[in-house]
């Protein structure tokens, strides 16, 4: 079986759609006709998007959150996660944080992110990412 001929008929019978809709039997639906309510996704369709997600992430931190590129590979890591859990405009918007990595002072920048509502939903989650900013 020709594999790519038979994608590329599907994608074009079935059309792209970003985001979750109800087909004409009114299961949810995304990309091209996944049925999220009758078969889901599988544990490794699920860590494939992740993982694009998360290097998708960490380019758009290069690009455009400066100071990134001059952290460690652990606080690099720890504001991917951050922004893969709130978005990437969520994490810029902690400007007193992103101030205190710029000059270096971590312990001002672990503490701002703790005095923040992310902390407060997110729980040992933040704990674990306040702790690597720090540098513990």
């Amino acid at each position: 079986m020709n594999l790519e001929k038979l994608q590329s008929e599907i994608e074009s019978d079935e059309g792209f759609m970003q985001y979750p809709y109800k087909d004409t039997r009114g299961y949810l639906t995304i990309g091209f006709g996944i049925n999220l309510t009758t078969t889901g996704i599988t544990k490794e369709e699920a860590r494939w998007i992740t993982k694009n997600r998360l290097l998708a992430v960490h380019d758009s931190l290069v690009d455009r959150l400066p100071v990134f590129k001059t952290l460690d590979e652990n606080r690099q890591r720890a504001l991917v996660n951050m922004a893969y859990n709130m978005g990437i405009d969520g994490l810029l918007k902690f400007k007193k944080m992103i101030a205190a990595l710029e000059v270096g002072d971590y312990e001002t920048a672990a503490d701002e992110a703790k005095n923040s509502l992310w902390a407060t939903q997110v729980g040992d989650r933040a704990k674990r990412l306040i702790g690597v900013i720090r540098g513990i």
